[in-house]
């Protein structure tokens, strides 16, 4: 009660102080406000030292006020003294070091040197010895008491940790300033507060200080998982080079497999005994001899192939669950994504319904990185470009109240996104005056003008930001993804984006053509087939276009396969060749792979089938991420790498 009484009293001098401009003085007053905090939480003992600086307080703030009645201009070198006092009276008290010495390798603004005690000192220090970083964060409690019980909630998790806090008035308002270290980098670490208060009332970051090695915290674009537990375990997570380590391992359990397989299938003894009948040293007892000694030796190969076979079940399930780790649910970007948009589209007096659409799709760490910034980017344009004021889809005849939708979907070896709205869209009209200023020939599709390069920045507005289209487009692709922009049949706009997976286990038919190894995914090829001249045909009216009878009824589209890969000189690489001449393919037994899904089926032509593996695949990157069919690259048992066909370029030529 006494410490409330006091706090009281001194946050009317604080007032007075900010009546009359002596800022100053309400700053010594505000950090005695903290010492009787910290004295309430039994951080600081109240011995004499802080008696003699209370008794020094009310002697200089009774001749400021002295001043400011008589009309004088107040002394403030006693105050100045004080302020430099305030900061050291706990380690005075407690004979520790000042704050002075880490508050300059954090570079803490003085309004914290004040406040911090010894123990908030030594929290620092431990901080700094992990490689932590440091917040201060602005903190709005009144009325928030939700906010509160989940702010406290997420320092207790392990994500942060409260080193210190000091109070600020605004008006009748008590804010707080906490001091947190956190392993998490300031995007992160700026997204997770963004979850635990979506509208950005109650929680912000007021300053980034700098790192313990001279640098501003690291930045990462991966956002945070909502619930605390998955926050705290985000940044412990096994890293990529660990995930590439149990590939390998798989990689080279594999290569023993096929190894052994080949031993068990060889006759040993059959080069033995032919060199011996060649020397005319043959003899049925010798022979026997061999054939037993040899077969005992096929024997111990088969119990090792064997446990071989266990091990690489165990290791395959490995290497799923350290994928899985590595794995996060869509929502981790689309929840903090959504919460922005609604943020932005109140400050712009827009009204807009956002809805998301496999926010529980598992995906990496990694890749999630690389959609957080292209999501913002085109979000913003459908928001800023092309979702219309109330007062303008009123008068257009719409809702009020705009909508935007953002899906995720996760295939074997990409993500894709979509973000569709009911706007205006793009303006055609500027993309017209734009393709003429520039001279280009108005062909084809103008949002494909959009796209080209040299066409420059998209905006339906003069003073719009807008996107630079070409530009985005192709940094996706040089990293294996893309990008599609469409008009909805209704109208608005509607982005198609695609991102390769960083990391990704895939259950695979591996089939040999040529030198070329292909990866075809599990869950799309329906059927093998090997079959002569009687199921090929040759239809005219489709090109000379060679087909596969599978029945009466049914026919489907052949498709042959590059039997080397393309080269860098090629201007638009894929891995589809020109049919064979149809005489010689109608006279060859062919091994067909029937490929597909409910809506379409193709027939490639291989010339071996390696079997079923387990793969990790990785994107392509550099020229290869231009290679059409093609979404990804596996390492094989053998040591080889095969070309992982991307399902939809190859059923778009069905």
């Amino acid at each position: 009660l006494v410490c409330a009484r006091i706090n009281e009293l001194l946050r009317r001098v604080f007032h007075a102080c900010q009546h009359y401009g002596l800022e100053k003085a309400g700053d010594l007053s505000i950090a005695l406000v903290d010492m009787f905090a910290r004295v309430e939480m039994g951080a600081l003992k109240a011995g004499q030292v802080l008696q003699r600086f209370v008794d020094a307080y009310l002697e200089v703030m009774g001749a400021t006020f002295g001043d400011v009645r008589s009309g004088r201009r107040p002394d403030f070198a006693p105050i100045e003294r004080l302020l430099t006092d305030a900061a050291d009276v706990g380690f005075v008290i407690s004979g520790t070091e000042t704050a002075a010495t880490v508050g300059d390798l954090l570079g803490l603004p003085l309004s914290f040197l004040k406040v911090l005690t010894p123990d908030s000192v030594k929290s620092i220090r431990t901080a700094l010895d992990m490689g932590q970083h440091f917040y201060i964060v602005r903190v709005n409690l009144t009325g928030n008491a939700m906010i509160a019980a989940n702010f406290y909630s997420w320092i207790k998790s392990g994500a942060a940790q409260a080193i210190s806090n000091l109070t600020v008035f605004d008006g009748d308002i008590t804010l707080f300033d906490f001091l947190l270290s956190s392993p998490l980098g300031e995007r992160l670490f700026d997204l997770a507060l963004n979850e635990l208060d979506p509208l950005g009332q109650a929680l912000r970051i007021e300053r980034a200080l700098i790192g313990p090695r001279g640098n501003a915290p690291v930045a990462p674009s991966f956002r945070p998982e909502c619930s605390e537990p998955e926050l705290a375990a985000t940044h412990d997570a096994p890293s990529g080079d660990t995930l590439e380590a149990v590939g390998e391992i798989v990689t080279g359990l594999a290569m023993i497999h096929h190894m052994l397989a080949d031993l068990i299938e060889d006759d040993l003894a059959r080069p033995i005994i032919a060199e011996l009948r060649r020397l005319n040293s043959h003899s049925p007892k010798v022979e026997a001899i061999i054939r037993h000694g040899l077969a005992s030796l096929t024997q111990r190969i088969e119990e090792i192939v064997k446990l071989e076979s266990r091990l690489n079940s165990v290791s395959g399930r490995l290497q799923e669950e350290v994928v899985a780790l590595r794995s996060r649910p869509a929502k981790v970007v689309l929840r903090p994504l959504v919460a922005l948009l609604e943020s932005r589209a109140r400050q712009d007096g827009r009204q807009v319904a956002i809805t998301t659409e496999g926010d529980d799709q598992m995906i990496d760490v990694t890749t999630l990185e690389s959609l957080d910034q292209p999501l913002r980017l085109l979000a913003s344009f459908c928001l800023g470009e092309s979702l219309e004021p109330p007062v303008s889809r009123h008068a257009a005849g719409k809702s009020e109240q705009g909508r935007l939708r953002i899906g995720v979907s996760k295939a074997n070896d990409h993500v894709a996104i979509t973000l569709e709205d009911d706007g205006a869209g793009i303006d055609l009209a500027r993309v017209t005056q734009r393709v003429r200023r520039l001279g280009w020939k108005e062909t084809g599709p103008l949002l494909d003008a959009i796209m080209r390069r040299g066409y420059g920045v998209t905006s339906n507005f003069d003073a719009g930001s807008g996107v630079d289209f070409a530009e985005f487009r192709n940094r996706l692709r040089a990293k294996g993804g893309d990008l599609r922009i469409t008009v909805p049949l209704a109208g608005g706009l509607r982005f198609h984006m695609t991102v390769p997976l960083s990391a990704a286990v895939l259950d695979a038919m591996v089939a040999r053509v040529g030198r070329v190894l292909y990866v075809l995914p599990i869950e799309i090829v329906q059927r093998i087939l090997y079959t002569g001249k009687d199921a090929m045909m040759q239809v005219s009216a489709e090109r000379g276009r060679h087909m596969l009878r599978l029945s009466r009824d049914e026919v489907l589209p052949v498709h042959y396969l590059k039997k080397s890969r393309p080269h860098g000189n090629e201007l638009h690489p894929d891995i589809f060749c020109a049919p064979e001449n149809f005489d010689a393919a109608k006279t060859a037994t062919t091994l067909f792979v029937i490929i597909g899904n409910e809506a379409k089926r193709v027939a490639l032509v291989v010339d071996e089938l390696l079997g079923q593996h387990l793969v990790m695949i990785r994107p392509l990157q550099g020229y290869l991420s231009g290679i059409r069919g093609v979404s990804g690259c596996a390492l094989l048992g053998g040591g080889e790498v095969g070309m992982v066909l991307d399902q939809g370029s190859v059923l778009s030529k069905a």
